[in-house]
């Protein structure tokens, strides 16, 4: 039988998964799900056998709003999609970037869950535009955030007089030369690469394995570190 069940990935899948798992008391590890409403106090009840290795995007929120405030980021455009974990961080990053000086300019969620036209981007993107916001916020997966920025460079808003500024769900490395360029001067959060002798054993043992029989970033060329939320994943089947 099943006890224990590591994942998923993302809040909103962990949110439907909770609803099948916690009614036969089965145990639930995610090393990724971070939005708040999992573990708020007040929902307890829903998700009593949930748990994760990493933290809520309460604390990312406030980072988030920090990192715009320090570097005097005032004029600030929010731009999330309609899914658990985006729109949640962006209402939390709101808050607490009004709480440090930061003016809201305009926000927008768009999109069905994480499924968003770019027509609907680019619309959003000209709202914020015309607002002259010149930081915006992207509370996205990492594939929306690429069609995103291609919608940016579209209608010419990007360069040296604006800036994007990113969740870990924007945690992505585009080979297309010109998302590169615009995406220059971006700042974004991420989870811990992992610290501590265990962690070191863990991906010394794996890049040991090999890439066939434990394929993962370990063994791209040039890498030194696990993939993002890897060392969390290793915490969670540890636990």
């Amino acid at each position: 039988d099943v006890t224990v069940v590591i994942g998923p990935r993302c809040s909103g899948s962990c949110i439907a998964a909770a609803a099948v798992l916690a009614p036969r008391r089965i145990l639930q590890i995610s090393h990724s799900c971070t939005s708040p409403y999992l573990s708020n106090t007040a929902n307890n009840t829903l998700f009593p056998f949930f748990f994760r290795t990493v933290p809520s995007d309460i604390g990312q929120s406030l980072s988030l709003a920090q990192i715009a405030a320090k570097y005097e980021l005032h004029r600030i455009g929010v731009l999330a999609t309609n899914d658990a974990y985006s729109a949640t961080l962006a209402d939390f990053f709101e808050a607490n970037a009004h709480a440090t000086g930061g003016n809201i300019v305009g926000s927008f969620r768009v999109g069905a869950d994480t499924a968003v036209s770019p027509t609907e981007l680019r619309g959003a993107l000209r709202r914020l535009r015309r607002a002259s916001a010149t930081v915006v916020l992207l509370s996205m997966h990492p594939d929306n955030v690429k069609l995103a920025i291609r919608e940016a460079i579209a209608i010419n808003y990007v360069g040296t007089h604006m800036t994007f500024i990113g969740t870990d769900g924007t945690v992505t490395t585009p080979h297309d030369p010109e998302l590169l360029q615009a995406m220059q001067g971006m700042v974004a959060t991420g989870p811990s690469p992992g610290i501590g002798d265990v962690h070191k054993l863990f991906l010394a043992e794996w890049e040991e394995r090999g890439p066939l029989d434990f394929p993962g970033h370990i063994h791209r060329p040039g890498a030194c570190a696990a993939g993002p939320f890897q060392p969390q994943l290793y915490d969670a089947v540890l636990a």
